[in-house]
């Protein structure tokens, strides 16, 4: 019997309502899900907080003076850079992955996934995620990347064109973000390669992108919004640092800030827990355009029927 507080996601939705479900699909299911992520997470999540704890340690030590004449120091922050940025892969691989196999759990049994299951499919595909998360990274932020830096280069001689190459770098980078935005949905829920799921992903946004824009805009929105409040104890620290003592450029070799790193840390895993709600939300996104572009839910409500019939 289908519990009576089942979300269907196989069916069209309005912005308004993808946002709306995910919140509410969150309240209902927090504690079943929270234990498999618990499960799942657990090891990629502190590993991600000391990856933070390290690059927030790195760039406090960094005063812009002693930075342009100490050399050194670039290194350390390099690698606290790539760190961070392997670990952030690895983690939201393993959350979108995980997110999405118990959202495919929790559809095939009509609202009561099985924990073991669930665990079974993301210690068999762990890798896929990972592999998936990198790889998403790379397509979106690869070649942006590129144009930021020639941005860079231009700016020094022609400073308007220079800030036209950045500005087309950032909206390119939005664009193809959108675009590949149901990646892992596409991945799990139709059992595709990972080739295959970027092109699934192309496909079904291609006549929606500004729909599927605005509806990761806004749950963008909210998320930092609700990030933001953990961040006020670390600015109201900053602030009164800089009524205490004046900023003055010194030569002196900076210090690290113990304080205001583990302001710093706790902010930032706090964000990095939020990421749950895109995890999510692009599930529904997933759905819907799915339902829209393919009908999926009316075949499978039709199949269904059948099925009954046939019994």
């Amino acid at each position: 019997m289908i519990p009576s507080d089942y979300i269907e996601f196989n069916k069209k939705r309005e912005i308004g309502d993808i946002i709306t479900d995910t919140f509410k699909f969150l309240r209902k299911n927090l504690k079943p899900l929270f234990s498999v992520l618990l499960k799942t997470l657990l090891i990629p999540f502190i590993l991600l907080v000391v990856a933070v704890a390290y690059y927030s340690m790195a760039t406090s030590e960094m005063d812009t003076i002693y930075f342009l004449r100490n050399y050194n120091n670039i290194a350390n922050i390099i690698i606290s850079v790539v760190v961070l940025a392997a670990m952030l892969i690895i983690y939201s691989g393993m959350l979108y992955g995980t997110v999405s196999e118990y959202i495919m759990e929790y559809k095939k049994t009509q609202g009561v996934p099985t924990e073991e299951t669930i665990l079974q499919q993301v210690k068999k595909n762990s890798g896929s995620y990972i592999s998936l998360s990198f790889w998403n990274l790379l397509y979106i932020a690869g070649f942006p990347f590129l144009l930021f830096f020639l941005g860079g280069m231009i700016v020094g001689g022609v400073g308007f064109l220079g800030v036209l190459v950045i500005l087309g770098a950032l909206v390119y980078m939005i664009y193809l973000y959108t675009r590949y935005a149901v990646i892992f949905p596409s991945y799990i829920h139709k059992n595709t390669t990972i080739t295959s799921s970027f092109s699934s992903s192309t496909e079904l946004v291609r006549n929606e992108w500004w729909n599927t824009f605005l509806a990761l805009f806004l749950l963008g929105l909210i998320t930092a919004a609700i990030s933001f409040v953990f961040q006020i104890p670390a600015l109201i620290y900053v602030v009164s640092q800089e009524f205490v003592n004046p900023g003055e450029y010194s030569y002196a070799e900076p210090t690290t800030d113990w304080i205001l790193v583990i302001f710093q840390t706790i902010s930032s895993s706090v964000g990095y827990l939020l990421y749950i709600i895109p995890a999510l939300a692009v599930n529904f996104i997933y759905f819907n355009l799915s339902e829209r572009k393919n009908q999926t839910g009316s075949l499978e409500r039709i199949n269904a029927i059948g099925r009954s019939d046939e019994e």
